[in-house]
């Protein structure tokens, strides 16, 4: 009798601890902004530069960007007046933009865009780009520091031979085959 009250509290207890982990989950997923960038091109030309950005949408309706902002880095600002107490205030300056746009882009449920737009040339390589979004669920404000591939376009022409290209029926073996790539020929 007692071995089946001990399985019954352990069972019990497990089944307790499933459920917080689900409902931590749960609401990890739902309090995570609706877009993400995933990955950022950017055709470099002689007087300004077009950007691609790959957004990715994480909930299952579509969302609407109805502006976008980019910039290179924020500015934060402490302001002490006296008699009061001090304050920081964090913005983009203007002279860190790279572009504004107004147009708008439908972000399907749970797709992926390519976002287009025209913007002014970055002189140097960056390593991170923030972006700020006006959407049709708020304001996103996105700090995007995977990728960013700059290609120049004005008139360099960059060569690249393919060493190796397989296609594969099953997305195990294909991601096998990819893992082994990255791991032993890089």
């Amino acid at each position: 009798m007692e071995n089946a009250a001990l399985l019954l509290d352990s069972l019990n207890s497990i089944a307790s601890l499933v459920a917080i982990v689900a409902a931590l989950v749960a609401w990890y997923i739902s309090a995570r902004k609706a877009l993400t960038i995933e990955r950022v091109v950017i055709h470099r030309k002689a007087n300004d530069s077009n950007y691609i950005m790959i957004v990715r949408n994480r909930k299952n309706y579509p969302v609407t960007i109805k502006s976008s902002r980019c910039y290179t880095r924020k500015k934060f600002t402490v302001t002490k007046y006296r008699g009061e107490k001090a304050e920081l205030t964090e913005g983009f300056p203007l002279e860190n933009q790279v572009f504004l746009s107004n147009e708008d882009y439908i972000i399907e449920a749970k797709g992926n865009t390519d976002v287009k737009i025209n913007g002014t040339k970055l002189q140097d390589s960056v390593k991170s780009l923030i972006f700020s979004l006006n959407t049709s669920h708020g304001f996103h404000e996105i700090v995007h520091n995977g990728e960013i591939l700059v290609v120049d376009m004005a008139g360099n022409a960059m060569v690249r031979n393919i060493e190796l290209q397989r296609s594969y029926q099953s997305r195990f073996k294909a991601r096998a085959r990819f893992f082994a790539l990255k791991i032993f020929r890089h």
